[in-house]
């Protein structure tokens, strides 16, 4: 089965789901299928418009793939729409005030991809992305990543981060400064006590996060030639 049929695209009101102009419906249906019931934790419990791109459907052959992700999926779709042209790419100049759900569930057979992001993200702001991201700024309380591969944060980490979401153990989440709420890295969790992220609240000193024996450890990222 052809996966690289479907990809999913994050926008502000729900998701695009790209579809392969030239692959069979039946095959569209299986992967999407597979893929829905993948991203059921990376897409979460929240209302969304569902907009299919990339070529044309019938009203039965949506209806069919609507109800898919509904089944496959805790979205709450308020409304189905079919585009005919190419969905919006995530662009790194985006503005700040347009940003609410970045990046999306989009991963090629046997290639992670990686999302670059200038600017911090403030409270209430998110990055899902089903690859690696490396954000150019803070990740301040309230703000989340969510990401299928790595995470590397050129900044500071105070909110959630949450990298292998979809259960890769070897993935990894790197900052300069880790004070994060919550980190995960697989299925993994750790919380940071309050008392220590008082005491490295101004404190710069480059970290990453990694499983290892089935826990989350934070060591520092050192200059192994020093």
């Amino acid at each position: 089965m052809n996966k690289g049929c479907v990809t999913f695209k994050g926008r502000k009101d729900g998701i695009t789901v790209v579809l392969d102009e030239n692959a069979e419906f039946s095959a569209i249906v299986e992967a999407l299928r597979e893929k829905i019931t993948a991203a059921e934790s990376f897409f979460g419990d929240t209302q969304a418009v569902v907009r299919f791109n990339g070529r044309q459907l019938s009203e039965e052959e949506k209806e069919v793939l609507v109800e898919i992700i509904k089944d496959g999926s805790k979205l709450d779709v308020l409304e189905a729409v079919v585009e005919y042209k190419n969905a919006p790419v995530l662009d790194d100049e985006q503005p700040r005030d347009e940003i609410k759900e970045t990046g999306g569930y989009e991963m090629a057979d046997n290639e992670s991809m990686t999302v670059f992001q200038r600017g911090s993200l403030r409270s209430g702001q998110s990055i899902r992305y089903a690859g690696s991201v490396v954000l150019m700024g803070d990740v301040n309380a309230g703000a989340e990543i969510v990401a299928e591969g790595n995470v590397i944060v050129n900044g500071v980490i105070k909110g959630m981060v949450h990298a292998g979401c979809a259960g890769d153990s070897s993935c990894y989440v790197s900052a300069l400064s880790m004070q994060p709420t919550q980190l995960r890295i697989a299925d993994v969790i750790i919380y940071i006590p309050a008392e220590v992220t008082k005491n490295n609240k101004n404190r710069v000193a480059p970290v990453y996060a990694h499983i290892s024996g089935g826990q989350i450890y934070i060591s520092p990222l050192v200059n192994s030639n020093n």
